[in-house]
């Protein structure tokens, strides 16, 4: 890195594209979360029917209800994992990525570099 406090290495993305992207981010968020929701509600409607279930016998004896609740309670861990997630995206979004914005010279540098790019593709 060079003395000033400009770095040697030039922006590569504007805060706008990397402010879209986490909104693409919080989509497919909201999408998994959704998924594993009624992945859990399908492992407690198993748990209904003991009668249908068993389980292998690879390795330690487990019930088959036990199983089931197992599955569900973990799924139910891992939600809350991606509630945080959730909550910590929207934080970095509405609270400091939503404030960022280019300089004018830099995203016009930006803007030259990427049509440079363009023009030798």
């Amino acid at each position: 890195m060079s003395t000033n406090r400009i770095p040697d290495d030039p922006i590569r993305t504007a805060p706008a594209d990397l402010y879209e992207r986490l909104h693409n981010v919080d989509d497919r968020l909201f999408q998994l979360r959704r998924e594993v929701s009624e992945i859990r509600r399908e492992y407690a409607a198993l748990r209904r029917h003991p009668d249908a279930l068993a389980v292998d016998n690879l390795g330690d004896p487990i019930d088959p209800v036990a199983a089931a609740l197992g599955a569900e309670t973990a799924l139910a861990m891992a939600d809350e994992k991606l509630d945080a997630a959730d909550i910590w995206l929207s934080r970095a979004r509405g609270r400091y990525a939503t404030r960022l914005k280019l300089t004018d010279t830099a995203a016009d540098e930006l803007d030259r570099r990427r049509n440079r790019v363009e023009r030798t593709r």
